[in-house]
């Protein structure tokens, strides 16, 4: 992966970023002077693609194409290279490149006989950016506490739904708050596109739904980050009311259907898990897309096969929870993958 701090120290050193559909490649630029260029590109070699020099000239080659359009006529690129196989990759020592290569394995700098000693005064602040030991993510960032949060929401409802009355109780649950398409749409109560989803019908239904929401919420809270995983649970969350309440209505209209819990979100967030792990190479490393999909197929067959499960439910939050992760992976698109 190309190391974030060394990204920082070029951007604290006025280079500016220059968007590349190529994966794992970051491209950063600084004008020297009206008509010089000086140009920046990081490759990462350790994602498992490696890329042969007739490629990164190709790189290159594009590089200077687009800055000579836009009115430069001296550019020069400099490769760093992320490498975990120096024995293969000193092979480029024979390119003809300019480039350094990073040891990510020793996490030291290599710089050859045949290559420039320095670049803009980097080498030693490079030097000591990537031998800095590895920056554990602060406690609050790294653990899930939406997630936990969310489970406790939950929990702590059940417990006072149970407190004066029976969640197994369908008129009990529709009066606090339980969905049916006839609040929605003939009372207007929306609040139950919320309320619904911190509701359950008896303690083994809450305990599957916070035992799959601790598990999956976990991992996608860690990559999405907080606010964006409690955005798509929400939204995936009243997402699937509404799908239930229109088919409902069009489908079921003469019969009186209470539906209530968390299982629209958490298909949000399991739709969001299998777009993150086709979008990010360092998400397919340890989740496969095909595993997520599995998955998502089994409980769908599952909920077809069982009149008791809202499948509409868990179909809409999964749509909603797929849409909302890709809008928000375009909009917050990073430089590293």
């Amino acid at each position: 992966m190309i190391d974030r701090d060394v990204i920082k120290l070029l951007l604290k050193r006025g280079f500016y970023f220059a968007a590349c559909n190529q994966p794992d490649v970051a491209i950063f630029y600084k004008p020297k002077s009206p008509d010089t260029l000086d140009v920046c590109i990081l490759s990462d070699f350790t994602g498992g693609y490696v890329y042969l020099p007739q490629q990164l000239y190709a790189i290159a080659n594009e590089v200077e194409r687009k800055f000579i359009f836009n009115g430069y006529h001296n550019i020069s690129c400099h490769f760093i290279l992320f490498t975990d196989n120096l024995d293969r990759d000193r092979n480029f020592t024979l390119s003809g490149l300019n480039f350094w290569l990073v040891d990510t394995v020793m996490k030291r700098l290599i710089i050859y006989d045949n290559q420039p000693s320095d670049f803009y005064l980097l080498r030693e602040e490079l030097e000591n950016t990537i031998s800095k030991p590895d920056k554990k993510r602060s406690s609050l960032l790294s653990v899930p506490f939406i997630t936990f949060i969310l489970i406790a929401i939950n929990v702590i409802v059940f417990f006072f739904m149970e407190m004066y009355g029976s969640t197994t109780d369908s008129s009990f649950m529709a009066k606090y708050g339980a969905m049916s398409w006839r609040f929605l749409f003939e009372d207007h109560e929306y609040y139950r596109l919320i309320s619904s989803m911190f509701m359950h019908f008896g303690g083994e239904h809450i305990i599957n739904n916070m035992i799959t929401l601790a598990v999956i919420g976990n991992e996608v809270e860690k990559i999405t980050g907080h606010l964006r995983f409690l955005i798509i649970y929400i939204l995936s969350g009243i997402g699937a009311g509404f799908i239930s309440a229109v088919y409902n209505m069009n489908v079921h209209p003469d019969e009186y259907i209470i539906s209530a819990g968390a299982s629209g979100a958490i298909f949000g967030i399991i739709g969001a898990l299998l777009v993150v792990s086709l979008i990010y190479k360092s998400v397919r490393r340890t989740i496969k897309p095909i595993n997520v999909a599995i998955i998502i197929i089994l409980s769908i067959i599952n909920g077809f096969m069982n009149f008791q499960i809202d499948n509409m439910a868990h179909i809409g939050g999964l749509m909603f929870g797929i849409i909302i992760t890709f809008i928000s992976c375009l909009c917050c698109k990073s430089v590293i993958k």
